[in-house]
């Protein structure tokens, strides 16, 4: 079984998360609301590499996050239909 390698993110583009959240306020309107979508989805999204800790801090890789929930919605979706 081998094994992919993707490349690491680019640290310029990291976010921390409150920053990504007020970036996507249409997505997270609220405070809670990213704080909700963290602690129910958080494993997953640092298996995915988009939540990263940088000294002490939650960061948002953006395009990575933007990724996973995207497919985190559309798995909830299917499920609700």
């Amino acid at each position: 079984m081998s094994q992919v390698i993707e490349a690491p993110p680019d640290v310029a583009v990291l976010t921390p998360t409150a920053r990504y959240a007020q970036e996507r306020r249409h997505l997270f309107p609220s405070d809670e609301s990213i704080r909700w979508f963290l602690r129910q989805h958080k494993p997953e999204l640092v298996e995915a590499g988009a939540l990263l800790m940088v000294a002490g801090r939650w960061m948002a890789d953006p395009s990575r996050f933007d990724a996973k929930v995207i497919e985190i919605g559309r798995r909830l979706a299917q499920r609700a239909a």
